[in-house]
């Protein structure tokens, strides 16, 4: 028979470690949330860069375009003598077909005439303004000059004499009516110092 030997060992004590659970290290989860924050930024990026062709698509679609086109008005001549043939029906390229008539026209009227206002003007003419001065003299329109027998003109448009020269110039009356209707005389310029 065979024998068995039983050894006994004293009882030990053996205690389960205390299970804890494992922490992932800093780095890892750093890691994970930069890769979940890159995965939302791809998901924004796609979803603005899907709205922004679709408003690019949408503007071009409706997008049109008018143009208008004006013409220019040109004048054209053209001389060509054209023949009026009289009652023929054939005429060639340089002739037309057509008729003579002859229409006489009257018109009467009857105009009344009323009594009519007479308006006097004053007198124009022309004078030779002569300056014995060394310097050039400018005269302005509306100057004064008095005739021999005291009729007053006035010189129409500003003027300017060179020294030791003659110039002519338009004149009219001051006051209207024939008083201003003088014949060829002298003229003298009033308050035109002579220094």
């Amino acid at each position: 028979m065979s024998e068995t030997k039983t050894k006994k060992i004293p009882s030990q004590r053996i205690e389960q470690p205390e299970i804890i659970p494992a922490r992932p290290s800093n780095k890892k989860v750093g890691k994970s949330k930069n890769i979940g924050m890159l995965y939302k930024v791809i998901a924004l990026s796609f979803v603005a860069l899907t709205l922004v062709l679709s408003l690019v698509v949408l503007f071009i679609s409706s997008a049109k375009t008018t143009i208008t086109i004006v013409p220019k008005d040109i004048d054209v001549s053209a001389e060509e003598n054209i023949e009026i043939l009289l009652d023929q029906d054939s005429p060639n390229e340089l002739q037309i077909s057509g008729k003579l008539l002859e229409t006489n026209v009257e018109l009467t009227d009857i105009f009344n005439v009323s009594e009519g206002e007479t308006k006097d003007a004053p007198a124009v003419g022309w004078i030779t303004i002569v300056n014995n001065y060394s310097k050039s003299q400018p005269l302005i329109a509306t100057t004064r000059f008095l005739s021999t027998n005291n009729v007053l003109f006035r010189l129409k448009n500003t003027v300017t004499i060179p020294a030791g020269e003659k110039v002519t110039a338009e004149i009219y009356a001051d006051q209207p009516g024939i008083a201003g209707e003088i014949g060829p005389t002298k003229f003298t310029i009033p308050g035109l110092r002579t220094e």
